[in-house]
């Protein structure tokens, strides 16, 4: 889907409120395909964070200075009603966009290698494969396998996940503050 400002694309990976607008959501999660210099949307009440996943790297421009993500996993956390300027380098790269609603919920990023394990604990979690391939079960024997671009939302369960072959993933931590 086109960027809110029409400035770029988009794929939503999961979004609350289920059917939650650009204006309504309480969290979201999509990955930005970012191929040329332009403004990010403006969100505001909206804290963002930009995870680089490929690419040769962007270079942010925030009111309080210029910031360059340079290798994968690099992130930065912003204002949503910051004017942002971005320019890939090198050409075409995607970013992670975790996008959470101030006062209503908080978002953590956490990259992983390999296994994981993640318990119940009553945060919801996003397990995004960013690379390579996973194999993820659960003690109800439900087994499946993830592979890059997919993502699990955990609630209320704990599941076990081996990475296949040289994997990387992104734990997306959410807890709500209503």
């Amino acid at each position: 889907m086109p960027w809110k400002n029409g400035g770029g694309r988009t794929r939503e990976i999961a979004v609350y409120l289920p059917g939650a607008g650009m204006d309504d959501f309480l969290w979201r999660v999509s990955v930005a395909e970012i191929c040329e210099a332009g403004s990010f949307s403006l969100f505001p009440g909206i804290e963002r964070q930009l995870l680089l996943l490929d690419g040769s790297g962007v270079v942010l421009e925030l009111p309080e200075g210029c910031h360059r993500l340079l290798k994968p996993y690099q992130a930065l956390r912003f204002a949503g009603e910051a004017p942002v300027r971005c320019a890939p380098l090198n050409g075409r790269c995607h970013a992670l966009n975790v996008m959470t609603r101030r006062g209503g919920a908080v978002a953590e990023l956490k990259v992983s290698y390999g296994a994981h394990l993640i318990a119940d604990t009553g945060i919801l979690r996003m397990f995004f494969v960013a690379r390579g391939a996973y194999r993820c079960g659960g003690k109800d024997g439900m087994l499946f396998e993830l592979h890059q671009g997919d993502a699990v939302l955990i609630a209320g369960r704990e599941l076990v996940f081996s990475g296949q072959g040289d994997p990387d993933a992104v734990l997306i931590e959410v807890e709500f503050r209503l």
